[in-house]
């Protein structure tokens, strides 16, 4: 089941209320909120009163969009997550999105790799105990900037779980980088499937050398196949979160968001 979100990074000039109002106009079932605006991590007060006006206005909190760089803080890792984790938990958020170190793949050594799967490994553990799963944005700059890279770091949190008599697993994200063969998105699609918690939805594409946002209605059909392949992959639920809309318009959201419901209906 594919359910239709919101990142609520979107519309950082937006409030807590406006942010809401439009998810509702746009007829979605999620928001995921951001950690740098609406949601910063610590104020626990605020975390509650924006989960509490989310699922009032019948909209879930299906993750907590943190900038959390596994790996990032050394010897201090667990104090630095535990703010992150109770600020999700006071949103009542489902899910924790995490990025996967502060360099890419062919830049990060081996030292460093195995650090961030030890750690991935330990915030799982922690998210676990509150019922809320941890997934790693799909990003360039990070581990998860190529599918053997994201692959790997995945498959080596699992058996690190395993090794510890453990059956838990770190999630992935996916979105299409901009411009990518739609035989490369399926590969990731197939591959991440065991993994995959959520898709971030967007339809960027490269022109001279620069991202180009566009509308759905020009070429964004593609996201019907790609919802489609995960439907017959996984009866897991999954949120297809909208982000990045055109020149930030309110009247494209609703409108790409009306093309993304039509797919999926």
């Amino acid at each position: 089941m594919i359910k239709l979100g919101l990142v609520s990074v979107t519309f950082r000039n937006k409030n807590v209320e406006e942010v809401i109002e439009i998810a509702k106009r746009a007829d979605l079932e999620a928001i995921e909120w951001g950690g740098d605006i609406h949601v910063p991590p610590n104020d626990l007060k605020n975390a509650k009163v924006v989960g509490e006006k989310t699922i009032k206005a019948g909209l879930a909190c299906c993750s907590y969009g943190s900038y959390y760089r596994v790996g990032a803080y050394g010897d201090n890792s667990m104090n630095s997550f535990i703010p992150v984790l109770e600020t999700a938990k006071a949103l009542s958020a489902q899910n924790i999105r995490v990025w996967a170190g502060v360099k890419g793949s062919e830049q990060t050594d081996s030292d460093t790799r195995k650090r961030i799967e030890e750690e991935s490994f330990a915030i799982v553990e922690e998210a676990k105990k509150e019922g809320m799963t941890v997934s790693y944005e799909c990003h360039g700059g990070t581990l998860t900037d190529t599918l053997p890279s994201y692959m790997e770091l995945l498959e080596n949190v699992k058996k690190i779980a395993k090794n510890n008599g453990k059956d838990s697993i770190a999630y992935a994200y996916f979105q299409p980088y901009a411009s990518m063969p739609m035989k490369d998105v399926y590969e990731y699609l197939e591959k991440l499937n065991p993994y995959l918690k959520n898709l971030h939805v967007f339809n960027w594409k490269v022109v001279d050398g620069k991202i180009h946002r566009l509308p759905m209605t020009s070429d964004g059909d593609y996201w019907n196949d790609i919802f489609k392949k995960v439907r017959n992959m996984s009866d897991r639920t999954h949120y297809a979160l909208m982000e990045f809309v055109k020149n930030d318009s309110d009247h494209q959201f609703l409108e790409d968001a009306k093309v993304l419901r039509d797919f999926l209906n």
